[in-house]
Protein backbone atom coordinates (compact mmCIF):
# COMPACT_ATOMS: atom_id res chain seq x y z
CA UNK A 1 0.00 0.00 0.00
CA UNK A 2 0.88 3.54 -0.89
CA UNK A 3 1.97 5.67 2.49
CA UNK A 4 2.63 9.24 1.11
CA UNK A 5 4.74 10.71 3.59
CA UNK A 6 7.62 8.74 1.36
CA UNK A 7 7.49 11.98 -0.98
CA UNK A 8 10.44 11.22 -3.00
CA UNK A 9 9.91 10.74 -6.62
CA UNK A 10 11.50 7.35 -6.79
CA UNK A 11 8.42 6.40 -4.61
CA UNK A 12 6.43 8.41 -6.52
CA UNK A 13 7.25 7.22 -9.81
CA UNK A 14 7.65 3.58 -9.08
CA UNK A 15 3.98 3.07 -7.13
CA UNK A 16 1.84 1.01 -8.97
CA UNK A 17 -1.33 2.70 -7.98
CA UNK A 18 0.10 6.19 -9.40
CA UNK A 19 1.65 4.66 -12.96
CA UNK A 20 -2.10 3.25 -13.29
CA UNK A 21 -4.34 4.59 -16.43
CA UNK A 22 -6.65 6.29 -13.40
CA UNK A 23 -4.13 8.13 -11.92
CA UNK A 24 -5.48 11.39 -14.26
CA UNK A 25 -8.81 10.59 -12.89
CA UNK A 26 -7.89 10.04 -9.50
CA UNK A 27 -5.91 13.32 -9.22
CA UNK A 28 -9.05 15.26 -11.04
CA UNK A 29 -11.31 13.79 -8.55
CA UNK A 30 -9.26 14.30 -5.36
CA UNK A 31 -8.26 17.71 -6.64
CA UNK A 32 -12.26 18.65 -6.78
CA UNK A 33 -12.74 16.94 -3.22
CA UNK A 34 -9.92 19.07 -1.53
CA UNK A 35 -11.36 22.19 -3.26
CA UNK A 36 -14.64 21.84 -1.76
CA UNK A 37 -15.60 21.87 2.23
CA UNK A 38 -18.13 19.11 2.15
CA UNK A 39 -19.07 16.21 0.59
CA UNK A 40 -19.60 15.79 -3.00
CA UNK A 41 -22.13 13.38 -5.07
CA UNK A 42 -20.63 11.52 -8.14
CA UNK A 43 -22.56 13.79 -10.38
CA UNK A 44 -21.49 17.23 -8.65
CA UNK A 45 -17.79 15.81 -8.78
CA UNK A 46 -18.24 14.86 -12.40
CA UNK A 47 -19.69 18.25 -13.26
CA UNK A 48 -17.05 20.38 -11.29
CA UNK A 49 -14.14 18.05 -13.53
CA UNK A 50 -16.04 19.16 -16.43
CA UNK A 51 -15.87 22.84 -15.70
CA UNK A 52 -12.19 22.98 -14.37
CA UNK A 53 -10.80 20.77 -17.89
CA UNK A 54 -13.12 22.54 -19.90
CA UNK A 55 -14.73 19.28 -20.89
CA UNK A 56 -11.01 17.52 -21.92
CA UNK A 57 -11.93 15.10 -18.64
CA UNK A 58 -15.30 13.87 -18.97
CA UNK A 59 -16.31 11.58 -16.49
CA UNK A 60 -19.57 9.77 -15.91
CA UNK A 61 -21.16 10.06 -12.45
CA UNK A 62 -20.40 5.70 -12.81
CA UNK A 63 -16.93 6.61 -14.24
CA UNK A 64 -16.47 8.68 -10.66
CA UNK A 65 -17.88 5.91 -8.61
CA UNK A 66 -15.53 3.76 -9.84
CA UNK A 67 -12.56 6.14 -8.63
CA UNK A 68 -13.73 6.71 -5.66
CA UNK A 69 -14.45 2.69 -5.03
CA UNK A 70 -10.65 2.46 -5.70
CA UNK A 71 -9.78 5.50 -3.20
CA UNK A 72 -12.04 4.00 -0.73
CA UNK A 73 -10.04 0.64 -0.90
CA UNK A 74 -6.90 2.81 -0.80
CA UNK A 75 -7.95 5.12 1.61
CA UNK A 76 -8.04 8.44 0.08
CA UNK A 77 -11.92 9.02 0.21
CA UNK A 78 -14.78 8.41 2.40
CA UNK A 79 -17.77 7.59 1.70
CA UNK A 80 -21.76 8.04 3.34
CA UNK A 81 -24.65 7.42 2.53
CA UNK A 82 -27.52 10.25 2.22
CA UNK A 83 -30.98 9.91 1.14
CA UNK A 84 -29.53 6.77 -0.88
CA UNK A 85 -26.95 8.94 -2.34
CA UNK A 86 -23.13 8.35 -2.02
CA UNK A 87 -21.27 11.41 -0.73
CA UNK A 88 -17.50 11.38 -0.97
CA UNK A 89 -15.14 13.88 1.60
CA UNK A 90 -11.37 13.19 0.35
CA UNK A 91 -9.27 12.02 3.81
CA UNK A 92 -5.90 13.23 5.41
CA UNK A 93 -4.70 10.74 3.46
CA UNK A 94 -5.86 11.50 0.31
CA UNK A 95 -5.01 15.44 0.75
CA UNK A 96 -1.49 14.11 1.34
CA UNK A 97 -1.55 12.31 -2.17
CA UNK A 98 -3.14 15.18 -3.66
CA UNK A 99 0.17 16.84 -2.56
CA UNK A 100 2.17 14.38 -4.17
CA UNK A 101 0.34 14.85 -7.39
CA UNK A 102 1.27 18.72 -7.08
CA UNK A 103 4.72 18.13 -6.30
CA UNK A 104 5.35 15.89 -9.11
CA UNK A 105 3.14 18.70 -11.80
CA UNK A 106 5.69 21.61 -10.03
CA UNK A 107 8.41 19.51 -10.72
CA UNK A 108 7.75 19.53 -14.49
CA UNK A 109 9.92 21.84 -16.54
Amino acid sequence: MFVPEERSFENYLTHEYLRSVETKWSSAVLYVLAEVDGPMSSSEIGREIDVITDVRIHLSSGQVNGVCAQLKRDGFVEIEYTNRRKMYTITEKGKALLGCFRAFVNAIP
